[in-house]
């Protein structure tokens, strides 16, 4: 959505259309870390314009509520798909890791995680990311190379395979077997269900814990108060 502003610099009057985006997929990974826990509306318009704050406190906006509809989409948490692609980089079918080194870097990764340190967490959602884009002749050198390209990609796709990810490997370490065949049979359909089942509930506990360690504003911020 493109709002029109009036900005003023320097005692001289600036006319400015700026677009605005209006759902999660249209953010990038770097303005989403940014965006949690922020309720400020200012704040938001000046992260997403690159304008200063002073100057967007100050501006004449002629469609102010159809900015405050346009963000709207703010007040609930993103929701995404396991993606195929990420900035031209394949991302393998199922998270699907080709060699050990690459499946004992990720799970290194994930040991670093820490519960009551959220911005660190998402710091490392880029790496991870990139450990997957890494697909012919793995090397963690190469993933640490393009993980800041990630900070760039859509908000929806890296959470996508990070969260699956952290799914993922909950599971094998509970013993649960997250790549059962996919013939079509009763038994194999009833094994599929239980397993979409088990992300899902495994996937809502650890957003719900993940939830409960923010501080109350960013609490606020995703249940949209």
């Amino acid at each position: 959505m493109k709002i029109d502003l009036i900005i003023t610099k320097n005692e001289t009057k600036e006319h400015l259309k700026i677009e605005l985006p209006s759902s999660w997929d249209q953010i990038k990974f770097k303005d989403y870390v940014s965006l949690l826990g922020c309720t400020d509306t200012i704040k938001i318009v000046a992260l997403f314009t690159g304008l200063d704050e002073e100057l967007i406190r100050k501006a004449q906006i002629n469609n102010l509520s159809g900015v405050t509809i346009c963000l709207n989409f703010l007040n609930k948490p993103p929701e995404y798909t396991l993606p195929s692609h990420i900035l031209g980089y394949p991302i393998a079918k199922n998270l699907d890791t080709k060699s050990i080194a690459q499946y004992s870097d990720l799970q290194d990764i994930l040991k670093e995680f820490k519960s009551e340190d959220s911005a660190f967490n998402y710091s490392l959602f880029p790496l991870i990311v990139a450990t997957y884009a890494v697909v012919s002749d793995y090397d963690y050198a190469k993933a640490e190379l393009i993980k800041d390209a990630f900070l760039e990609a859509p908000c929806t796709e890296v959470l996508a395979v990070a969260n699956f990810t952290l799914v993922k490997f909950n599971a094998l370490r509970n013993g649960i077997d997250p790549t059962f065949p996919q013939a079509d049979t009763i038994q194999t359909r009833w094994r599929q269900a239980l397993r979409d089942w088990l992300q899902t509930l495994d996937s809502s506990i650890r957003f719900y814990l993940w939830k409960r360690s923010l501080p109350l504003s960013e609490r606020n911020f995703l249940n949209g108060l």
